[in-house]
């Protein structure tokens, strides 16, 4: 049973990295750590981000410090995120989530 079970997973483990859109998100996602540009622009959204959590720590939400902080965040995001390849990656990360959901909810019907 057990190896039975172990083919299965490796079966289904290839399957799932031969899909089109896990090749696709693959690929995209190479060219997005090579993109130094969408790298500049995800550090600067990373640097944003922990300035703000730090920030909370001290400052009420309500703050002017927060508030121009969380601006500043929501402005790198959207410069980030409306690039065209992070836009596609986040396509494809959406619909590889999708399959994996279904996936487990497949294999994890019964065990619950």
């Amino acid at each position: 049973m057990n190896n039975e079970l172990f083919h299965l997973s490796e079966t289904l483990r290839d399957s799932i990295k031969n899909d089109p859109i896990f090749i696709e998100l693959d690929k995209v996602e190479k060219e997005l750590n090579e993109n130094e540009e969408i790298m500049r622009k995800s550090y600067k959204k990373d640097v944003i981000c922990s300035k703000y959590s730090d920030l909370l720590k001290v400052f009420d939400e309500d703050s002017a410090e927060i508030k121009k902080v969380r601006k500043e965040l929501v402005e790198a995001k959207d410069e980030l995120y409306e690039t065209p390849l992070v836009k596609r990656y986040l396509q494809l990360y959406a619909q590889a989530r999708e399959i994996l959901d279904k996936v487990n909810d497949i294999l994890l019907e019964n065990i619950k």
